[in-house]
């Protein structure tokens, strides 16, 4: 093959390959809201914070905040926190939340957007732990029986996470979303009554890079004109 037909090949094949760098990213923004929710009487739906149940002796209702960290430069392809998945569990009665999905969408630069949706599952637990109902006087204390009417921690669980509207292509490279779930690979929590728990919720960014289409195209035609030297060559043999 003539030498300057190899250099040129070469040089495609090296500029497709390389392309731009795929980190750092800026995500400009990202947002939630929660939907399809299951149970008792829910409000809230297709905002970031739910609440349910009828407040018993205290002045707050059950439920879950999402607050979105952004912005932020992801700077590789590890792990970074979308937001703050937060419960609050308050003594409630009535009919409460089963299961709930939070929707999410991330808006990068470039006006690129991707988003998805995590599910949760949700145990309202009812307060009958033991709580002895005593009476004492000069350190000395009896018992008379017990009310079964203790606190008893709600437990929230992650059931799945799926990216909807995974993928976008800026500046030559192919970025996909993967939501992960919640921080340290835990699968559910607890949270004691009239006390709030709070857990990160994870996501990464994947990249490959795509060879831009005028590369392509240089490419293409050095490979033709690889073919028709190599024809030639045989020819003169």
């Amino acid at each position: 093959m003539n030498p300057a037909l190899k250099v040129l090949v070469s040089s495609l094949i090296l500029a497709a390959a390389t392309g731009v760098a795929a980190f750092p990213v800026n995500l400009e923004s990202i947002s939630g809201s929660f939907g399809n929710a299951s149970g008792g009487q829910v409000s809230g739906e297709g905002t970031s914070s739910i609440r349910w149940g009828i407040p018993d002796h205290y002045s707050a209702q059950s439920g879950y905040d999402f607050f979105g960290t952004s912005p932020i430069t992801i700077s590789d392809d590890q792990a970074f926190t979308l937001g703050t998945f937060s419960h609050i569990n308050a003594p409630v009665t009535g009919d409460s939340l089963v299961s709930v999905d939070l929707n999410v969408e991330l808006g990068f630069e470039g006006s690129h957007t991707a988003g998805g949706v995590f599910s949760f599952s949700h145990i309202e637990t009812p307060n009958t732990a033991s709580n002895p109902l005593q009476f004492c006087l000069f350190g000395h204390c009896w018992v008379f029986g017990d009310l079964r009417n203790g606190p008893v921690d709600d437990a929230v669980t992650f059931d799945q996470a799926v990216a909807s509207n995974a993928s976008f292509s800026f500046e030559g490279t192919l970025y996909s979303l993967e939501l992960i779930g919640f921080a340290n690979g835990t699968q559910a929590f607890y949270t004691a009554e009239k006390s709030v728990t709070s857990i990160d919720l994870l996501a990464r960014l994947s990249a490959r890079q795509v060879p831009e289409p005028a590369t392509l195209a240089l490419l293409g035609l050095g490979l033709v004109g690889m073919a028709i030297a190599a024809r030639r060559s045989n020819k003169r043999d």
